[in-house]
């Protein structure tokens, strides 16, 4: 496992980048937000990612008066619902012109989380185009040492020095960007252990997205892609709950699984949504007689078992997604579909008679009235036959006061590699039914009070040794 992500020391690194890449002056509570959601994030892979997706934001804020919804929805834990009510605001009463005017209509917490992450400038008709941004760049650059040296430093076991070595090189105009990672961690042996690579083009006509090089997907509510997933069960009694993400991003975090390698683009002809996606790259994983038998997410390459490991299984995916939103009004709906293929260098054990790959589809829509939200997806794996699926409602019940409530049933032989679903036990979409209900309420100023309830049912503990089922059920309080 990697060391813990938010030491005294990564909180002040994190502190002093966010400053130095803040185009303007942050509102005092700003590192406050940025903290609480890193504090919040899932796993330590989704946190890195979600501090690099933080820290782009803080450079390049969305701009509020002239952002579409797809765009309001990449600043995390901004609801539909919350979405719907800007754009509302801006067509009936005009720009909004503070972060005070913004508490006013997606409340203040809300408003005090992302402020740091938008631009209040008002767009105006007769500003070019090319002077409302210019490039810009930024170079990171990290080393540090261990004191005293690990274990495998001191015997021998680990391959390499102790040092690690992080280096990051960004580079971006209003429409294109350009971002190169290299990371080695302690006991490896080449400096270039890790790199990961991405050019991208974005917002330029009906194109929304395209993205060659290192990339993650996220469609419905993870079912079959839930790579945007960065809050799931347990962080939050509401947020979580329901996943809403960009489909397609480019990935610029150091976390060496968790994302695709190849090419996408997302078109937007009208109230249409198009992305297609092509993937081709090596995993690490462990194989025994010539049938993998797990897969290795540490990222890790130290010693001689873990080196082993790195990259000897190919993995190629291909796949489209199809989407269609609906406005008329206070009414926003969405629908759409994914249909994937997947094949590994290898077969899998335990996949349909070890099988090296599948083929997966999955249906999702959603709805937005006022402020209540319906979300729900169902997804298909072709090897083994299984069908999962979700579905809930979050609203606004007052002033004040938010809830959810959502149902899960996931069957036992569901399979996708890239599930990140809502989940009691791991994220990956299968062997789970349950119920869930969470609430939320402002009680002071500077006070929120919060509670969830989950009754969750495994149809399978083990399906050689322990094939009965398992239940179980999760409060939680939060203030």
């Amino acid at each position: 496992m990697r060391e813990p992500m938010f030491t005294p020391q990564r909180r002040l690194v994190a502190a002093i980048v966010l400053f130095f890449t803040a185009s303007t002056p942050a509102p005092l509570h700003a590192y406050d937000s940025i903290e609480e959601l890193l504090d919040r994030a899932e796993s330590q892979g989704n946190t890195e990612e979600l501090f690099s997706v933080l820290e782009e934001l803080r450079s390049r804020p969305v701009p509020v008066n002239s952002a579409t919804e797809e765009q309001l929805l990449e600043l995390p834990l901004l609801t539909p619902i919350e979405a719907a009510r800007i754009i509302d605001w801006r067509r009936l009463h005009g720009p909004i012109s503070s972060g005070s005017e913004l508490a006013a209509i997606i409340g203040e917490e809300s408003a005090g989380r992302l402020s740091p992450f938008l631009s209040f400038r008002v767009p105006r008709a007769s500003v070019k185009k090319e002077t409302q941004g210019g490039f810009e760049g930024s170079v990171i650059e990290r080393v540090s040492w261990d004191s005293p040296p690990r274990t495998g430093i001191l015997n021998g076991k680990y391959a390499g020095d102790n040092r690690h070595l992080y280096s990051r090189v960004q580079a971006s105009t209003p429409g294109y960007g350009v971002s190169l990672l290299q990371e080695s961690d302690i006991g490896e042996r080449d400096i270039d252990d890790f790199l990961s690579f991405s050019i991208h083009a974005q917002k330029i006509g009906v194109l929304t997205q395209a993205v060659v090089g290192n990339y993650r997907l996220s469609f419905g509510q993870g079912l079959l892609f839930g790579q945007g997933r960065y809050f799931s069960k347990g962080s939050d009694a509401i947020d979580g709950v329901q996943l809403f993400a960009p489909a397609l991003r480019p990935y610029t975090a150091a976390a060496e699984t968790g994302f695709l390698q190849g090419s996408a683009v997302t078109l937007s002809p009208g109230a249409f949504e198009f992305t297609a996606f092509s993937s081709s790259e090596k995993l690490d994983a462990t194989i025994t007689d010539g049938v993998v038998t797990g897969f290795s997410d540490t990222g890790y390459h130290r010693s001689t078992s873990e080196i082993a490991k790195k990259d000897n299984l190919s993995q190629s995916v291909n796949g489209l997604n199809l989407r269609y939103r609906y406005r008329s009004g206070e009414l926003n709906a969405g629908i759409g579909a994914t249909l994937i293929s997947w094949q590994y260098g290898l077969p899998l054990e335990g996949l349909d008679g070890g099988r090296r790959g599948s083929s997966n589809g999955s249906v999702e829509a959603g709805v937005v009235y006022r402020q209540v939200q319906l979300f729900s997806e169902a997804a298909f794996s072709r090897y083994p036959d299984a069908l999962s699926w979700i579905g809930g409602v979050q609203a606004d019940l007052a002033k004040g006061i938010s809830g959810v409530i959502s149902i899960r049933n996931y069957a036992v032989d569901y399979y996708s590699p890239f599930a990140g679903a809502f989940a009691e036990k791991g994220d990956g979409g299968s062997n789970e039914q349950g119920y869930y209900i969470g609430l939320k309420a402002k009680a002071l100023t500077n006070l929120t009070l919060a509670g969830s309830y989950d009754i969750f049912r495994f149809s399978e503990l083990d399906r050689e040794d322990y094939p009965l089922p398992s239940s179980g059920h999760d409060a939680r309080l939060y203030a």
